[in-house]
């Protein structure tokens, strides 16, 4: 159950989010982990250059009050370690120049399946420009585990109006009821 846990939040992290690169600076997405929970004990670090993911609706005003496709460049570490014992530690941290792009999102049902997501820019919200940074960490054991990431987000429109963007996010469990969140902690701060 761990090593499905594992990948799920490493699937969330970085799947359909990531591009990366290496300490050289090598392009591309964040690999997934080959250190896993069943794989330890191990330790992997991977570093990367890209990051592009689809920011959801925040409970803020204007812009970041819809769908926003978020594009940086810059550096990315993740780095993993799993013990003898299968308890794991994800950590990963990104800074980088960004373009954030305003998009219009159809979710359409599939009864069958998963739903369909079509997306296409919005004319109405011009790109943004400026700087990203943030850090993600997931643990976990036979007990609990804990999920926490932060980071901040520093653009400018075209027309000089300044936005910024502070989340910070927490969700942990206890021994009782190791894989489902006993608290959840979500907060976003936008200006204008």
């Amino acid at each position: 159950m761990r090593r499905v846990l594992a990948f799920a939040a490493a699937a969330v992290m970085f799947g359909g989010l990531a591009a990366p690169a290496s300490a050289a600076s090598a392009p591309g997405p964040a690999p997934m982990p080959t250190c896993l929970p069943g794989a330890g004990p191990c330790t992997e670090t991977d570093h990367f250059s890209q990051l592009t993911f689809l920011g959801r609706p925040l409970n803020c005003q204007g812009y970041f009050g819809s769908w926003v496709l978020i594009d940086v460049t810059g550096i990315g570490v993740q780095h993993i370690t799993v013990n003898k014992a299968q308890d794991f530690w994800f950590t990963t941290t990104f800074e980088g120049a960004v373009t954030a792009k305003g998009v219009l999102v159809t979710i359409t049902p599939n009864p069958t399946g998963p739903p369909t997501f079509t997306i296409s820019p919005d004319p109405s919200r011009p790109p943004l420009t400026g700087h990203f940074q943030t850090w993600i960490g997931f643990e976990g054991n036979q007990k609990n585990f804990v999920a926490h990431d932060t980071g901040n987000l520093h653009l400018t429109a075209p027309d000089g109006t300044a936005y910024a963007v502070h989340f910070n996010d927490h969700a942990s469990s206890t021994t009782g009821n190791p894989f489902v969140p006993h608290t959840l902690v979500m907060n976003t701060h936008c200006e204008p």
